[in-house]
C-alpha cells in the first residue's frame, strides 16, 4: 500500500474508532444499560477492536514497511457486513415502525447518527477504497459466525430467564415461535446477501486497482 493510501486508510480507521466510541456513549445515555445487550453494541465493540488492531498494523507498515495481515483485513470485512446489517435494519424496519421518515431524527441524531449511518459508510469506503482483501467464496458464509454466536448467546440467556429481549424475536417465552425462528433466519439471510454484495464489490475494487497499475 502506498504511503498516501496508507495515511488515508489510517485516518478512516481513526474516525471509525472515534465515531464508534461517541455513538456507544450517546446510545447509553439514550437507552440505558439495555443498549449493552444490543447487536449494535456488539457490532461496534468488535469494530473498535478490529479497526484499532488494523491501525496498529498500519503504523507498523508505515515505519517498518510491513504489509497489513490479510486476517485483519478479513475481520474488517466481517464487521463491515455486520455494521451494514445494523444500518439496513434500522432504515428498513425500526425507523418506519417509529413513524419517522428514513431521513428523520430516528437516524440522524444522537448515537444513531454515529452507529447506524457514519460508521457503516466509513467502513465501506475504507474497505473498498483502501483496504481490499483477497477473499474466497467460502469465507462469505464463515463471516456469519459472529452474528450466529451473538444470536445463540442471547437466546440462551432468554431461555434461562437471565434477560428478556433485547429484541422481541428473542423473547422465547413471549413471542410466537414463528417469529422466533423466521426473523433471525431472515436477518441471517439478509446479512449473507450484504456480505456477498461487499465480496463482489471488493473483487471489483481489486480488479480496478490492478488495471490502474
Amino acid at each position: 500500500m502506498k504511503n498516501k493510501q496508507l495515511l488515508i486508510s489510517m485516518g478512516l480507521n481513526v474516525l471509525i474508532v472515534i465515531f464508534s466510541f461517541i455513538g456507544i456513549i450517546l446510545k447509553f445515555k439514550e437507552e440505558g444499560i439495555e443498549f449493552y445487550l444490543s447487536y449494535a453494541f456488539f457490532t461496534n465493540v468488535l469494530t473498535i477492536i478490529i479497526c484499532s488492531v488494523f491501525l496498529y498494523q498500519e503504523i507498523k507498515a508505515l515505519y517498518l514497511k510491513e504489509e497489513v495481515q490479510d486476517s485483519i483485513k478479513y475481520n474488517k470485512y466481517v464487521v463491515t457486513g455486520m455494521s451494514l446489517l445494523v444500518m439496513i435494519y434500522w432504515v428498513a424496519f425500526l425507523a418506519p415502525l417509529a413513524g419517522n421518515d428514513f431521513v428523520g431524527p430516528y437516524l440522524f441524531q444522537g448515537g444513531s447518527l454515529f452507529l447506524h449511518v457514519l460508521c457503516p459508510i466509513l467502513l465501506v469506503i475504507s474497505l473498498l477504497g483502501y483496504d481490499m482483501v483477497s477473499l474466497k467464496k467460502e469465507q462469505v458464509l464463515k463471516s456469519l459466525m459472529p452474528t450466529i454466536v451473538y444470536g445463540a448467546l442471547i437466546i440462551i440467556l432468554n431461555i434461562f430467564h437471565i434477560i428478556i429481549g433485547p429484541y422481541g424475536f428473542f423473547e422465547v417465552y413471549y413471542s410466537p415461535w414463528g417469529v422466533i425462528i423466521l426473523v433471525p433466519i431472515g436477518l441471517a439471510i439478509l446479512e449473507l446477501l450484504i456480505l456477498f454484495m461487499v465480496y463482489l464489490l471488493n473483487r471489483l475494487s481489486i480488479k480496478v486497482e490492478k488495471q490502474a497499475k
